[in-house]
């Protein structure tokens, strides 16, 4: 016949630590830095019932194209947004950069972005953004961000 031992295992008083959740977004991780991708309004012209302009996007300090990669969905979006007084959207326009369809920017290369607007009462702002995207575009990674007020 085989013995068993059985143990009476009491529990020990462990010490809990605190343990902090950690959280942080993506966009953390990336700051929004112009000697890396710029942004600049130039040819604005403004009437009383519209604004235009061109929006020039630059590669100034990453060493391949925007966006970049072999695997996977890579698309950086270009947006010029108008905002009204609250800081809403009121209207906008995007353009897609893929290294697939050879629209990538290139380092040192400068883009230009025509656009134009209706104006109506309560606009005042022009926010240019370009955001690296998800393929459902539920991840948006800020790169760079530009405004003009009028």
């Amino acid at each position: 016949m085989s013995k068993r031992v059985i143990y009476d295992l009491k529990p020990v008083n462990v010490k809990q630590h605190n343990r902090k959740q950690h959280l942080f977004s993506f966009q953390e991780l990336i700051p929004v830095d112009e000697r890396i991708l710029s942004l600049c309004f130039t040819k604005m012209v403004q009437t009383e019932d519209a604004i235009e302009g061109v929006l020039e996007i630059t590669n100034t300090g990453i060493p391949h194209s925007v966006p970049t990669g072999d695997y996977g969905y890579r698309e950086v979006l270009v947006a010029i947004e108008l905002l009204n007084t609250t800081g809403h959207v009121d209207d906008y326009r995007e353009a897609s950069l893929f290294v697939e369809l050879k629209t990538a920017l290139h380092y040192k290369e400068k883009r230009m972005i025509p656009f134009h607007f209706t104006l109506k009462e309560n606009v005042c702002t022009i926010r240019a953004k370009m955001i690296r995207t998800s393929l459902n575009r539920d991840i948006s990674i800020v790169l760079a961000e530009k405004i003009y007020s009028h």
